[in-house]
């Protein structure tokens, strides 16, 4: 007996569109769900979140796979294997998402060196997008021009997870040093030695960046003297543009409103 009973794929004609719907199906998603997407409005900015995820971020275990390769090709430490990554455990839970943050998990290598770690998480970078970036010239990663802020919380040796903040929480109002106050006091973990490889294992964040969702990102826990200059008033800043330059690292000026681009710290 033929089921004429409506399912999430009538009418529509077959393609990608329809084996997702039948996909959906499958885990038990009814016309009724798919249609509260529509007029349910938490369960629509929950959907939302998560294919903002999917867009942008890499899975652990892309990420596990990812910085092996880095590992093998550009790093070459014996200490960075597949056992030791399992060794730290699971990554926490990613928050969701939302029109202020922007969370993803992150899988974090630490050599005991910030700056060290700075100029091989650059490598890192490179590689991945495959030589598809830019470093401005007075952004050298020497203790001479690069130094670590005398606030910055220490980061353990070896490999570690964490969630990172990439999004929107301190934009346009707030100037550098107002926002590292507010961060010191609750003893928030700021960016550093880190936003360089979080650029190679989610590359498709980086090359998503502009200056409104999903901005720039500060490395403040980082502080810059430009060559020729002796005060340390710069800090690192993660961009892209997309003209050919790709992924950008330039040192930028402190002590000014933020013109659209993200303090980078973690939860």
């Amino acid at each position: 007996m033929k089921n004429d009973k409506p399912t999430l794929t009538s009418g529509i004609p077959r393609g990608v569109e329809t084996q997702t719907l039948l996909a959906l199906q499958k885990q038990g998603v009814s016309i009724a769900d798919y249609a509260a997407i529509g007029t349910n409005f938490a369960l629509r900015v929950e959907i939302v979140a998560t294919l903002m995820k999917h867009r942008l971020f890499a899975t652990p275990e892309e990420q596990m796979t990812s910085l092996l390769r880095i590992n093998e090709q550009v790093w070459k430490d014996p200490t960075i294997t597949m056992a030791a990554m399992k060794a730290i455990g699971d990554p926490p839970p990613c928050p969701m998402l939302d029109e202020i943050h922007l969370y993803c998990v992150v899988l974090l290598s630490e050599t005991g060196d910030p700056i060290r770690t700075f100029a091989r998480n650059w490598a890192a970078c490179e590689f991945v997008h495959s030589g598809n970036t830019w470093k401005y010239d007075g952004l050298v990663f020497t203790p001479q021009i690069v130094r670590v802020r005398e606030k910055a919380i220490p980061r353990p040796v070896g490999l570690r997870w964490a969630i990172a903040e990439l999004g929107r929480t301190y934009l346009y109002d707030d100037k550098i040093p107002d926002v590292l106050a507010e961060l010191d006091r609750t003893q928030t973990m700021v960016m550093g030695q880190e936003l360089p490889l979080i650029a190679a294992l989610h590359p498709k964040w980086v090359t998503q960046m502009n200056t409104t969702d999903i901005p720039p990102v500060f490395a403040p826990d980082l502080e810059v003297s430009l060559i020729g200059e002796s005060h340390y008033d710069h800090r690192p800043l993660l961009f892209f543009r997309n003209r050919g330059d790709g992924v950008g690292l330039i040192p930028d000026l402190i002590g000014r409103t933020n013109d659209g681009y993200s303090f980078g710290f973690f939860r």
